[in-house]
Order: C-alpha cells, then structure tokens, then sequence
C-alpha cells in the first residue's frame, strides 16, 4: 500500500469529512463546482499540509469506488484552474493519483499546501449554473465550504494572510523560508545582508577578526591554496541572534561554508571524514551562501561544480550519514595510490597528517558514491 493510499484509507476511517479532505461518489460534473471545492480545500486556513478530494467514497465514508467511466485528466484540471481567472494568475498547485483501496478503485485530487492563500479569482465565473465573485474569499471549516453567495470569517482571512507572509510562524520559523528566497536578501557591505522584505531579519559576522585553521579542519588544505579562517556568522532578528553559524573561508578566503561535522571511523590512525547534510539548516545557509541549489550541491559537491573539489560530502539526511557510517565499520575504507594528497608536496602547511586524513576522505567519498549507487 502506498503512502497515499495510507493516508486516504486513514481518512476514510474516520466516517466523515474534514478540514482538508471531501468525499465525492463521482467526479465533478460541471467546472464550476469543481474550481469552487479546490478554493475551499486549498484555502483552509486549520491544517497545514496537502489537502484531499477523494472519488468514489460517498458522505458517510462509505468505499463504492468509481462507476463513472467519464472522468477528467490531470491536465483538464489543470486547464480549467489556468482559464479560471484567479489572482495574479496563481493557482492551486493539485495533481491527480488513482489509488486501490478495499478491493475499490478511487481517485483522489491532492491539493498541494503552498504559501499562496488566499487564493480567489480577479474576475467573475459564471458557468454550469455556478456564479463566483471576484475577489471573494470562500474557505473551508471543518466539513463545510463557504456558500458561493457568502465569504470567509474575517479571522480566517486574516489567518490565510498570516500564513502567506510567515507572520504566523516563530522568527527562527521564518528565516528559514526567507534563506530560501535569496534574491530578496540585500548585500550591503561582504556578508553582510537584510532580507528587503522585512528588514529585521539580517545576517553578519560576529565582532570577532578571522582566525586561521590551525588543526581539525584538515579538508582545507586539499584546496588550491590550503590557507583557510574561521569567522562565524550570525542571523539576526531585530537584535535577538536568532542562530550563529562557524563559518570557514577557504581556497585562501575565495570560498565559503557552514564548517562541516568530522566524523572518526578509525580511531586506530585517527582518521576522520568531513560532511554536511541537506536535512539541516548549515546546508541551507550553504544554498544561501554559494547561489548554488540543493539538487546540484548534491550532485557536485561542495563547490557545486564551480571550483574545486575538496574531500567533503554532503548526505541526504542524518539517517543517510548514520547508514553509510555503519557500512564502513563493517567494511571499512583502505586508502590507494589514486587517493594521494594532490597538492604541493613541498607546502610546509600541510603536515603529513593532514595529508592522510584527506587521502582518507577522498577514499571515503568515493566509497560513498558507490554506495549510493547500490542502494
């Protein structure tokens, strides 16, 4: 059983309908009524999270399954919110899913969660014997839909509008979804920024001069130039330090991350590896930092392709780190001649420890690559 059907046959249970979920026996009929429940449904201001029209069940919960061999396509759907005339040309984001469930076969229309609510249309829809107002705002509350001829509570529009804007979350809640909308970030002076939209929210060095790697980054040094600093950086909410971030500049101050978390396999040799993960808000500050996204940070490493690789890598979560650490205590990493330090061997700033332990991680970087194609 998938995820979603899961999920489905969970609210099937329950022998009635909600806040974000609506049972039909059958497809809508006319588009009018269909753009109307979408509203409802993506415009529910008590749940966050996708929200569900599921076919073929009927008022009391009760799984018929479809009888109906005329139903809409995801991209009919699709079609009629874009001609619908909504708000800025904005939406509901929905795809289309068949799911088994009780020997039946349904369809449920998932309306993704997006920041966009309200959502309403800039112009009147008139069709199939369904009038809606432009600029009315309809929601849903518990099972029921606003009536065409009615709007939204005052309350619930102004929760919609709250949550458009983030102002419903904690500051520490909010930055994060702001780091993601870098183009809004304004740089005044080297790190130094304030999100445009609402400026309080800003981001700068401590008061503290770069310090220089001395010992434990040892992944520094496998750089171009191996000089690299320390210098933490702090996001900052009016003056309340919301998080503070150490920061390492390396390749000679030309590059930038979130200082990666060693991790010892092999205590005999003190040997250790270098990683990030992309569960955690350092590597969201990466994003941030570079202008390069998630997926090809991923892909390409720390540098994202633009420059060059150091022995660092960056896990698709905590449990994925957790895995691959338990793969190598069982079969542990030998370092080859492939896996030699390429630097400069006469650069007194690189210490023959140094040099083994990025041996090590670049052996422990190409183990992991093998190993995520495996699984």
């Amino acid at each position: 059983m998938t995820n979603l059907a899961r999920i489905i046959g969970d609210l099937i249970a329950t022998g009635k309908e909600g806040d974000y979920w609506e049972f039909k026996r059958e497809p809508h009929a006319n588009s009018g009524d269909l753009i109307k429940d979408i509203i409802c449904l993506a415009n529910s201001p008590r749940h966050t999270g996708d929200r569900y029209i599921i076919y073929g069940v009927d008022d009391t919960g009760l799984v018929v399954g479809l009888q109906s061999r005329t139903r809409r396509t995801q991209a009919d759907i699709v079609n009629t919110l874009s001609n619908a005339g909504f708000a800025g040309g904005v939406y509901p984001d929905i795809y289309l899913q068949q799911i088994a469930l009780r020997g039946r076969r349904l369809e449920v229309l998932v309306i993704k969660e997006r920041p966009e609510k309200p959502y309403y249309l800039q112009k009147k829809y008139e069709k199939d014997g369904v009038r809606l107002y432009a600029g009315t705002v309809h929601a849903r509350v518990r099972d029921s839909n606003t009536s065409s001829d009615q709007v939204a509570s005052a309350h619930d529009i102004d929760r919609m509008w709250r949550q458009r804007f983030g102002l419903d979350q904690t500051p520490l809640q909010r930055v994060t979804k702001y780091l993601q909308d870098r183009d809004d970030w304004t740089k005044t002076s080297e790190n130094v920024w304030y999100y445009s939209q609402f400026p309080e929210f800003t981001i700068s060095p401590t008061e503290e001069e770069p310090w220089p790697v001395e010992a434990g980054e040892n992944w520094v040094r496998a750089a171009m130039n191996p000089s690299a600093f320390v210098r933490p950086l702090r996001i900052c909410f009016h003056q309340t330090v919301l998080i503070q971030i150490e920061c390492i500049y390396y390749d000679e101050m030309r590059a930038i991350t979130p200082a990666p978390q060693p991790t010892s396999v092999d205590f005999s040799e003190a040997l250790w590896f270098f990683s990030l993960s992309a569960d955690t808000l350092e590597f969201l500050f990466l994003q941030f930092l570079t202008g390069v996204d998630g997926d090809r940070l991923l892909q390409d490493g720390l540098s994202g392709g633009r420059g060059i690789t150091v022995p660092v890598i960056i896990f698709r979560s905590g449990d994925d780190r957790q895995a691959f650490v338990e793969e190598l205590k069982y079969h542990p990493v030998t370092i080859e001649t492939r896996h030699t330090f390429l630097g400069s061997e006469s650069d007194s700033r690189v210490s023959e420890q140094d040099k083994r332990i990025i041996a090590f991680s670049n052996a422990v970087m190409e183990r992991y690559s093998e190993w995520r194609g495996n699984r």
